[in-house]
C-alpha cells in the first residue's frame, strides 16, 4: 500500500528506494489488477516512465527495484544525490530553498494548510531534511550526518540494477 505522505503522521523522504520505490510499485500493483491495461502476464502490467528532475530520479531508483517497468526515460536527473545536492562541498541553496519551500506548501504539517484538489495535507519532511536545509543555509554545507543521510539515497549504488531499456 501507498504511504500516504499527505495524511496525518505521513512524511516525505528522498529518492528512497525502501519507501518511494515501493510507492511506485504499490501503483503499479493498481495498474496490474485494472483490465484496461495491457498486461504482458497476468501481474505485470506494460511500464513505461518518463519525467524530469525528481521524476527523472525515481525511475532509476524504482526500475532497479521492480522489474515489471519495461522502459524508463528520465530527463534533467541524477545519478549520485549527494553531488547534486552539494556539488564540489558547496549546498545548492536556490534551487534547494525553491524545492523545499514549493513542497512545505503543498506537504504541510497543519501549520500552513493549504487547499488543493486533495484537501488539507498534512504530512512533513522528514527530519532529515529539515535539518539538512539548516545547515545548508546557516554553513553552506552539510554535517556527516546529513551527507550520509543522502549517501543512502538514490540510485547510484542501484543503476547496475536495471534491465529496462533506459533513454537518457
Amino acid at each position: 500500500a501507498l504511504r500516504r505522505c499527505g495524511e496525518p503522521g505521513g512524511e516525505v523522504q528522498v529518492d528512497d528506494r525502501d519507501l518511494e520505490a515501493r510507492d511506485v510499485s504499490a501503483l503499479i500493483d493498481v495498474l496490474a489488477s485494472d483490465p484496461r491495461i495491457a498486461q504482458e502476464s497476468p501481474g505485470d502490467p506494460r511500464i513505461g516512465m518518463s519525467g524530469g528532475s525528481y521524476a527523472g530520479g525515481i525511475q532509476f531508483v524504482s526500475a532497479a527495484q521492480d522489474t515489471r517497468i519495461d522502459a524508463i526515460a528520465p530527463e534533467i536527473a541524477w545519478n549520485d544525490l549527494l553531488e547534486a545536492l552539494i556539488p564540489e562541498g558547496v549546498v545548492k541553496m536556490g534551487w534547494g530553498l525553491l524545492l523545499y519551500g514549493g513542497g512545505m506548501t503543498s506537504l504541510t504539517n497543519g501549520v500552513l494548510p493549504p487547499e488543493g484538489p486533495a484537501g488539507t495535507q498534512l504530512g512533513s519532511y522528514s527530519p532529515e531534511l529539515h535539518r539538512a536545509l539548516a545547515e545548508g543555509a546557516a554553513t553552506g554545507t552539510f554535517s556527516e550526518q546529513s551527507r550520509e543521510f543522502f549517501e543512502q539515497k538514490g540510485p547510484d549504488h542501484l543503476l547496475h540494477r536495471i534491465q529496462a531499456p533506459t533513454f537518457i
